[in-house]
């Protein structure tokens, strides 16, 4: 991930996501690979609802 201030790096969801209820689908690559950014949310969504915590997501995002 790169965030508007030049911070990047990668987020291991697998950490911070439960893969149960709403991001169940997550599971599947295909429907994972579907993600885009939210603008207006600041952060990434999928179409079934599932997001993440723009400052969790920030905050735990390992440069690489």
């Amino acid at each position: 991930m790169r965030f508007e201030n030049d911070v990047q790096g990668e987020v291991d969801i697998t950490k911070i996501v439960p893969f149960k209820g709403i991001f169940s689908k997550l599971k599947d690559k295909e429907y994972f690979a579907t993600v885009y950014v939210n603008k207006e949310l600041g952060t990434i969504v999928w179409d079934n609802g599932a997001d993440l915590s723009p400052s969790y997501t920030h905050q735990s995002s390992r440069i690489g």
